[in-house]
């Protein structure tokens, strides 16, 4: 994601009224469902947005281990010393695990989620609006009543 990518949330945020936060979490929550596609069933996998650059990264934690079984799950010594200089076996060290490819999948994740919150938070904006103009009107005018007219 780029300058683009926060021009857009800059706009959406200024037309429909959603707070910046709200998108970007819906983004986030995009990206984490298309990284766990890209990446596979790594352990406690994030990701995380840049606010400033719009900058992607997705991390898993990892288990240190002599002999590394499954990748998603566990890190050998040696990698995990690259990271972090003092790991032992068994300690859980978190990596950056952004796959090459990520961009083109995590953009498509992300748009069609982010065009779910934004209906959903049109659908709050629109609902709470009403709301608050029935108060008004039943403050005004006392309770309204429902009828039915049934001609014969």
């Amino acid at each position: 994601m780029n300058a683009d990518f926060l021009t857009v949330l800059e706009f959406w945020e200024r037309e429909k009224g959603i707070s910046r936060e709200v998108l970007v979490a819906a983004v986030q929550e995009a990206l984490l469902s298309a990284a766990k596609k890209a990446i596979g069933p790594a352990r406690e996998l994030r990701v995380e947005i840049d606010p400033k650059n719009g900058d992607i990264r997705a991390f898993a934690k990892l288990v240190v281990s002599e002999k590394v079984i499954s990748k998603h799950d566990q890190i050998s010594v040696f990698d995990a010393r690259r990271v972090k200089p003092d790991a032992q076996v068994g300690d859980e060290i978190e990596k950056e695990v952004t796959p090459a490819g990520f961009g083109r999948i995590a953009s498509q994740y992300a748009k069609q989620a982010l065009m779910q919150h934004i209906r959903r938070a049109e659908k709050a904006l629109i609902f709470h609006r009403v709301q608050g103009s029935c108060r008004g009107y039943h403050q005004r005018h006392g309770p309204a009543l429902r009828a039915v007219r049934r001609h014969r």
